[in-house]
């Protein structure tokens, strides 16, 4: 039986998802960098420490800011239908987050052509599955999020909301 959402439980939901999103995108980003600039093998305290710390701020900003502008009509169409057809089942959440990724991946692959450092033009789909690869990742762990907070631990609706039913 699918529980009763408020919109400020869904908008929490929300920017909790949109949190755990950029904690993960930041991580991968992180993790790459590291290992593909072969710092990974070099004193555990890089020399620019402070300048990678704040060009992972920056950049965790900028995703927060996007991920939350252009995921939101999804978002929002993937939570009324859930609500409408009242799914709870993991897996739909899991396919809404690939759904999400791949419009996300299309429509900044539509607004942002050319992202290959070097200048060299790449072609659409190519451009499309490598920005799909790199938000792969966090569009999952915002869906789990989104799933693990609203339905697998949401309150019961009711005078009690103050108690988690599991």
């Amino acid at each position: 039986m699918a529980k009763s959402r408020s919109l400020p439980d869904e908008l929490v939901a929300f920017v909790q998802s949109i949190a755990i999103a950029t904690l993960s995108f930041v991580l991968q980003s992180s993790l790459l960098v590291l290992l593909l600039s072969g710092k990974a093998n070099s004193v555990p305290m890089p020399d620019r420490l402070w300048q990678d710390v704040l060009l992972m701020c920056g950049i965790s900003i900028m995703f927060f800011i996007s991920a939350a502008l252009f995921g939101l009509v999804p978002f929002t169409l993937m939570i009324v239908a859930a609500n409408r057809l009242k799914i709870e089942s993991i897996s739909y959440y899991v396919g809404s987050g690939l759904l999400v990724a791949a419009i996300i991946s299309i429509f900044s692959c539509w607004l942002f052509p050319d992202i290959d450092p070097s200048g060299d033009t790449m072609r659409y789909w190519e451009n499309c599955l490598l920005r799909f690869g790199s938000i792969f990742l966090p569009t999952q762990c915002a869906a789990l999020t989104y799933w693990w907070t609203t339905v697998r631990v949401a309150p019961p609706a009711g005078p009690h909301r103050h108690a988690i039913d599991i």
